[in-house]
């Protein structure tokens, strides 16, 4: 097919931006695309599953795009392509989408799911397995996605999640049934519960969240003016500034207009100006960006800080991202030209000030690189955290080492990491600071903007600790206590693979949501779920995708069709949903073996065996330390035994009151014994080794196993 396509021009002189602003006058586009599809004829498909018995679907589609653009006005400093070019800029796409099932020989089962459109490469599946003779030793061979079942057991909270590419053999000598798995790891397996309260319209969910120190929320909360301006700095409790302690000169009056740069050619709806943002110093021109900004609405896009000093934006920049901000100080100095106000086609673009620039010049050193918060952490995304139930626990490395403080040196008494970084200074002590959590709602009720986050008091916490008035300690004296555990390296180091890999401390956090109102839409609190992967219980009944709830798995919320017919009136009922999500970003390649064995007993019970082995590989040959390559091994086994006690029978029987019409039988349960990794080894989230009550049998029945 050939297809001429033309965008919609505007006329110069057409007012563009909704205030009627005249810079941006026009822009016109050009396209020429050549494509095509293709897919396997209804005749030869059939032909091929008369012969095979494979259903084959396949379907491809090549596109060959060539584009001409033109910018009005032009300048020297527009960062885009004034006059078309001789030769358009081509962009070959093409995509293919293939299914194939059935079996060949009456052995070999094929299953392939593949379509380049999705927009996980994890949602595509391919599985190719040998099915063997009830009578043969190896029963199942299978290539491609395969997971490993493991036995049931309450020392096992987790298992190996679907979704990885490897080789797993299934076999049975006798009355032993064998398993045996290699592959490579993709994806995790959930858990959430939520619980509706007695008078309560909504539900109640306890949830987790964990961070690296480096994990802060980057691209988001941003200073108008350099912090180091600020009285007190690096020490700074953001929250509670109120202006009076940054000079007049730097402080805004008015409006405070914000930009947002997202690269591109311009929007043809008039929502992007062209602006060339530049750094606070002149002699750092080379930082500028020059291109269409989007001018963002306050209390939507953004919300400004009562002090004046700081903003927050909805969405966070991405790295290829900027920010700049225009307004009028205390002082009647203008910091940038305020949209509205001079400015037309045909001149320079109008200048704001640059608050934050693209990948390439946003580097330590650089002059936007202090106006970014790095000691902001996101506990949520919503607003139904309750403040008193967050919990939070700051380790050096997994939590599971133990490294969970300091000495104080002039009581000798444990100082936790906690006190240390200065988020447990009010009593009760042990606990979180309820001034160190923010929401964007209790500083300004209007505005859309939502979530939890935790603030320290400080700008750097993990290489400069603040004073300490509740143990006192001094900023030098807690920096000294620290020591060498410092790292200055996550707000640094000019290489930002080495930022990451720097990660020392972990951030630990728990907390309880209530959700008001509305109980049938609820968030699982996870994105890009693997389709097909939920279990949805409430009670004991696992619920029907379709007939009692939807589920969006792009942004994992989860709207039940009949909340009223399911709850059934109840006061008090729990949700509990088993989800698989899908890997958004492959850090290191994780490989894991394992295998398990069942040897059944007859009515006695049986026995399981488990061994399973998870190692991950870094891709730097001397990482940092905090940032090793995670290990785990496990190995055990368990079993399912019931013992009759006829001793019990007689003395039971011989007491007047006391009738036993079957044999008591105790049900002892041995679970594996994992080897628990070092603090920097494992997350230790595949194996819980808690202790879990078991219900006592019931004298007058039988006893199963449990």
């Amino acid at each position: 097919a050939l297809r001429p396509a033309a965008a919609d021009t505007i006329l110069p002189g057409a007012p563009l931006h909704p205030d009627g602003d005249p810079l941006f006058r026009g822009a016109a586009d050009r396209a020429l695309v050549v494509g095509g599809g293709a897919e396997v004829p209804g005749g030869l498909a059939a032909m091929v599953a008369e012969h095979t018995g494979l259903e084959i679907r396949v379907q491809g589609r090549t596109a060959l795009g060539g584009a001409w653009s033109r910018m009005h006005p032009c300048t020297g400093l527009s960062t885009l392509q004034c006059e078309r070019p001789l030769v358009p800029q081509i962009a070959p796409d093409m995509q293919l989408a293939a299914v194939v099932r059935g079996t060949l020989f009456d052995r070999v089962h094929v299953g392939v799911d593949y379509d380049a459109a999705r927009e996980f490469d994890a949602s595509n599946n391919l599985n190719i397995h040998y099915q063997g003779e009830a009578d043969e030793l190896l029963r199942r061979f299978e290539v491609g996605d395969v997971s490993l079942a493991l036995p049931a057991s309450r020392f096992l909270t987790r298992g190996i999640p679907a979704g990885n590419w490897g080789v797993r053999a299934i076999g049975q000598a006798g009355p032993l049934e064998l398993q045996a798995l290699w592959a490579q790891q993709s994806g995790a397996v959930t858990t959430r519960e939520f619980r509706q309260q007695a008078g309560v319209e909504g539900l109640v969910q306890q949830a987790s969240a964990a961070w690296d120190d480096v994990g802060y929320a980057a691209g988001q909360f941003f200073f108008l003016f350099d912090p180091a301006e600020i009285r007190g700095h690096p020490h700074l409790d953001v929250r509670a500034l109120t202006g009076a302690e940054a000079p007049a000169r730097l402080l805004p009056q008015g409006a405070v207009q914000l930009f947002r740069y997202e690269g591109g050619p311009p929007r043809q709806d008039g929502s992007t100006l062209i602006l060339r943002a530049l750094p606070r110093e002149p002699e750092r021109a080379q930082e500028a960006v020059t291109g269409p900004f989007r001018l963002l609405q306050a209390g939507i896009d953004y919300q400004l800080h009562p002090s004046g000093m700081w903003v927050m934006l909805n969405s966070p920049l991405r790295d290829d991202e900027a920010l700049g901000v225009a307004y009028t100080t205390l002082t009647g100095e203008s910091v940038g030209q305020l949209a509205g106000g001079a400015g037309g086609a045909g001149g320079p673009p109008r200048e704001i000030r640059l608050l934050k620039g693209v990948r390439a010049t946003h580097q330590p050193g650089s002059s936007t690189w202090p106006l970014e918060m790095r000691h902001i952490y996101r506990i949520s995304g919503s607003d139904d955290v309750e403040a008193g139930s967050v919990r939070l626990t700051v380790s050096r490395g997994e939590q599971s080492g133990g490294d969970l403080g300091r000495t104080h040196p002039l009581t000798g008494q444990p100082l936790t990491y906690l006190q240390l970084f200065g988020l447990d200074e009010d009593a009760p002590a042990g606990e979180l600071d309820a001034a160190r959590l923010f929401r964007p709602r209790e500083e300004e009720p209007g505005t859309s903007l939502r979530g939890t986050y935790l603030v320290f008091p400080t700008l750097r916490p993990f290489a400069e600790p603040p004073p300490l008035p509740g143990a006192r300690l001094t900023a030098a004296q807690a920096a000294q206590l620290l020591g060498s555990d410092a790292n200055p390296g996550i707000y640094a180091a000019p290489d930002e693979r080495a930022r990451r890999a720097a990660a020392r401390f972990r951030l630990s956090f728990g907390f309880t949501q209530r959700s008001q109102g509305v109980r049938s839409v609820f968030s699982l609190g996870a994105i890009g779920l693997r389709e097909g992967s939920e279990r949805i219980y409430l009670g004991g009944r696992m619920l029907e995708r379709g007939v009692d709830y939807e589920i969006q798995y792009e942004i994992g919320e989860i709207q039940l069709l009949n909340p009223n017919l399911l709850f059934g009136g109840s006061t008090e009922s729990e949700i509990r949903a088993t989800f698989e999500q899908k890997p958004l970003f492959g850090v290191a390649p994780t490989s894991v073996a394992g295998f398990s064995a069942r040897y059944p007993l007859g009515t006695r019970g049986e026995l399981n065996f488990v061994g399973l082995s998870q190692q991950e590989r870094a891709f730097e040959r001397r990482p940092s330390l905090g940032a090793e390559p995670a290990s785990l091994m496990l190995g055990g086994m368990s079993g399912r035994i019931a013992l009759g006690l006829p001793w019990l029978d007689r003395v039971l029987n011989s007491r007047p009151s006391a009738h036993v019409p079957h044999s008591p039988a105790p049900s002892p349960e041995q679970g594996p014994h994992p080897l628990t990794p070092s603090p920097t080894r494992g997350e230790g989230e595949q194996y819980s080794t808690g202790s879990a009550s078991t219900p006592l049998p019931n004298l007058g029945e039988g006893c199963e196993p449990q």
